[in-house]
């Protein structure tokens, strides 16, 4: 099954159902203008002309239904066919997708969740209606530029890290300097179950990666920054200026007199 053989079907119908609308609210204006001038002759010929509108949108509505009816959407979806066009659409967009797990797709800075059986798509835990994976991966693209082009002050968030890994150095009892996990900085700048909701890892790794791509590593202060790699440290996947994948675990705080 695909949605782009059904559209076909479906474009010029929809347009028959437009265009019946479409001239069946110019009449209705008309019926009302006639009525508040008294232009009784033209007021009939108009009717006629709705009646006919009407007859022409049952028409082009019934056609309609019947194409619609035919497509199984249930099918589509519970077949995989929807999520491999949706994969297949969104890498023509140029879009780094990675596949978790059954339903599950990670496209960077985007979770996005597929539920075959409820026929719904979730990104970043926002439905999204569509059953077009064309438009779905345009979507995604869309947004993703947005993204890119917001503005990005790396300083504030770079001063946010620092407090943040100062916390986390204060709780553990760990000297200036130590390497501490990336997941843990997380925490510390979101503490809250409802502050991880509005600002989950993934949000906070498409900073880290805006950060990364700034080649950012000296605080305003002085104290050098350094985002790493971690042994039996979880890492938070990021894409760089280039669209790779680097893996990074752990941030380091210090300053250059360090001992």
């Amino acid at each position: 099954m695909n949605y782009e053989e059904l559209y076909a079907t479906l474009a010029p119908l929809v347009k028959s159902v437009k265009d019946a609308c479409s001239a069946a609210d110019k009449n209705g204006k008309k019926v009302s203008s006639d009525a508040d001038t008294g232009n009784l002759a033209d007021l009939g010929k108009v009717m006629t002309a709705m009646e006919t509108n009407i007859s022409a949108q049952q028409t082009a509505l019934a056609a309609l239904r019947e194409a619609y009816d035919a497509f199984d959407t249930q099918a589509y979806f519970t077949s995989g066919d929807f999520e491999n066009q949706m994969v297949e659409a969104c890498k023509a967009k140029g879009i780094d997708v990675q596949t978790l797990d059954a339903g599950n797709y990670e496209m960077f800075p985007y979770s996005v969740k597929v539920s075959a059986d409820r026929q719904e798509i979730t990104v970043n835990r926002k439905k999204v209606a569509t059953a077009r994976p064309s438009w779905f991966a345009a979507y995604i693209h869309t947004n993703q530029e947005k993204l890119n082009k917001a503005s990005f002050n790396e300083e504030t968030f770079a001063k946010e890290l620092a407090e943040a890994y100062q916390t986390a150095l204060a709780v553990s009892g760990k000297p200036a300097g130590t390497a501490i996990a990336l997941t843990t900085i997380h925490k510390y700048l979101a503490p809250t179950t409802r502050a991880r909701k509005e600002y989950d890892i993934m949000s906070f790794s498409y900073d880290i990666a805006r950060l990364y791509n700034k080649h950012y590593v000296r605080l305003k202060d002085g104290r050098n920054l350094i985002l790493g790699p971690g042994k039996k440290i979880k890492p938070i996947r990021i894409l760089d200026a280039n669209g790779r994948e680097q893996l990074l675990a752990t941030l380091a705080i210090f300053s250059d007199n360090l001992e």
